[in-house]
């Protein structure tokens, strides 16, 4: 028998979190929650609580400081004239070979304190697992320094201590932490980023985590891209031409992908909370008007695994409110198990806060 007709959240802030969704592909459409999406691209990033159009949003890049040195005047004519060293921890540090080009595998690191000049200190750390060169090196937390390689790379913890190399402490070589350059590595909080050809993979305190395993079916948009951080929103920015890439919203814990300045947000695939078939009836958009003038947005919706319908269009517009409730009737009722819609379009100045079915449920 037919049950009373229900208002059912499908897309919206819940007690699991808030828009905009974070992308999960890998997991059923079905099985996600009402801030996730299984297909999205182009939400702006700066509207909490609610989905609107946007780009990718810009990061920085790390800071770094070199210092240049003519070595052949302090060792001869055998040693570069414009040697590059980094300065990190009040040291000078060395990944070339003390040459002014070129590449090494072994870390040379300087004396403390002595900043316009090179004073070997001690030990130098030699990474030589295999013949690839040390392509960079991060500082992260307090005290600890970053090696990135090709094939794998390490973590050096104490390197604030005075006395020298000897009292460093070094991890063997961590695999998954590979990166075809050091633009592919980024530190943010004391975790080390690195893209590369099996995602974004996060390292922190001795623990790897496969960032993108959530869109693990298909990483295609997701590998070996440079990364930027915004520091203060915490997020992860991958991207190789400024428009196109994906952002990990850090403490949301969610991923968004950008692809130049278009536009989609699919809701999971909505289902009653026992499996009941529902007649669905309506579709309720509850907007927010970020101005004065009117707008539009266009949406399909799809029955089961079926094709999605033809391309709707809403019009939004300003009544005096800074928000709308728009109720809009389908054009056919049906029984159905599962029940999506999907945005394609929607104006830069309109916001969507909910999406909700009402229908009602049948329990025979």
């Amino acid at each position: 028998m037919y049950l009373p007709q229900e208002d059912n959240l499908i897309a919206g802030a819940s007690r699991n979190g808030q828009l905009p969704p974070g992308l999960r592909t890998a997991d059923n459409a079905s099985d996600l929650q009402a801030d996730e999406t299984p297909d999205s691209y182009g939400l702006d990033l700066a509207l909490d609580g609610k989905v609107g159009k946007g780009t990718i949003p810009t990061g920085t890049t790390r800071i770094t400081k070199t210092v240049t040195i003519n070595l052949s005047t302090v060792y001869g004519a055998t040693f570069g004239t414009a040697v590059p060293f980094l300065l990190y921890y009040g040291r000078l540090w060395n990944i070339t070979g003390l040459t002014n080009s070129g590449t090494g595998t072994t870390l040379r690191i300087g004396a403390p304190n002595v900043e316009d000049t090179w004073l070997e200190q001690s030990t130098d750390f030699s990474f030589t697992e295999d013949a690839n060169a040390i392509l960079g090196i991060i500082p992260v937390r307090s005290g600890g320094m970053f090696v990135v390689k090709s094939t794998g790379s390490y973590m050096i913890d104490n390197v604030y201590d005075p006395r020298g190399s000897q009292f460093y402490r070094r991890s063997d070589m961590i695999q998954e932490m590979y990166a075809a350059a050091i633009a592919n590595v980024v530190e943010l909080d004391g975790t080390i980023y690195a893209s590369n050809a099996s995602g974004l993979i996060s390292y922190k305190d001795g623990v790897t985590t496969d960032i993108t395993a959530r869109v693990r079916d298909s990483k295609t948009n997701y590998t070996t891209l440079n990364l930027k951080a915004d520091y203060i929103n915490k997020r992860i920015i991958a991207s190789t031409d400024g428009s196109i890439g994906f952002v990990y919203d850090v403490p949301a814990d969610k991923l968004y992908r950008h692809s130049a300045s278009t536009f989609r947000w699919t809701t999971r695939q909505w289902h009653h909370p026992k499996w009941y078939q529902v007649n669905v009836d309506a579709l309720k958009f509850v907007i927010e008007h970020g101005d004065t003038t009117d707008g539009t947005l266009t949406y399909q919706y799809r029955y089961e695994d079926e094709a999605w319908s033809d391309e709707k269009i809403v019009y939004l517009n300003y009544s005096d409110q800074d928000f709308t409730v728009i109720e809009e009737g389908l054009p056919e009722r049906r029984n159905t198990y599962r029940f999506q819609v999907r945005l394609t379009g929607l104006s830069a100045n309109k916001r969507v806060k909910e999406i909700r079915v009402i229908g009602e449920s049948f329990n025979e």
